[in-house]
């Protein structure tokens, strides 16, 4: 199985965190998603995606031959307040593709402020990894 990711997972930490283990370039590549935009959610420095208007599209990654652990895994970090979607990437050097997609459920509040993993980083990362590898089992060393 196959997942595309838009958020803090594009990030090789947060990823290698949430897995349990570092993850092969090869297994990551970059992906457009058509017809959404990625925008904060309220009250929390993670993105969720939202339906857009006609031209609006999420890059973003696809990790391939996802294993059910590692699905469990993503599921766990995700939580309660998404569901997954297959829906249709175009992913580089595998054009069109079906891949699982992490999507808000409707209790979830979003703004219409977008999202960007370049400020996320220089903002929040450093926390919200450590929060990460706390949720997920790892000590902040790892």
């Amino acid at each position: 199985m196959d997942y595309f990711f838009y958020g803090t997972l594009m990030d090789q930490d947060v990823l290698g965190a949430v897995l349990g283990r570092r993850i092969a370039p090869a297994r990551l590549k970059p992906a457009v998603l058509v017809g959404y935009r990625c925008v904060y959610a309220k009250g929390v420095t993670y993105p969720a995606l939202v339906p857009g208007a006609a031209g609006d599209a999420v890059t973003g990654c696809v990790m391939v031959g996802v294993t059910p652990p590692e699905a469990a895994r993503l599921r766990r970090f995700e939580g309660a307040d998404y569901r997954e979607a297959p829906l249709t990437v175009t992913a580089e050097g595998r054009g069109e593709m079906s891949a699982v997609v992490f999507l808000p459920r409707s209790r979830m509040v979003t703004t219409d402020r977008p999202w960007d993993l370049d400020a996320w980083r220089r903002r929040h990362k450093r926390d919200y990894l450590g929060r990460v590898r706390g949720w997920m089992g790892m000590a902040p060393s790892a």
